[in-house]
């Protein structure tokens, strides 16, 4: 099962970031997702797959 989220500003589902295939995780239990460089507003928060 894919742990991507979806992205209404780029329009494409992102994917978790991944080093020798292992997925980042961050101490706060949230996950690192690769990303274009692009801007998003200060505030948005990114939804969960449906």
């Amino acid at each position: 099962m894919s742990e991507a989220k979806y992205c209404p500003f780029c329009q494409r589902d992102i994917e978790p970031e991944q080093e020798d295939g292992v997925v980042i995780g961050l101490a706060s239990g949230d996950r690192v997702y690769v990303h274009d460089d692009v801007k998003h507003d200060p505030d948005y928060q990114f939804g969960e797959l449906q």
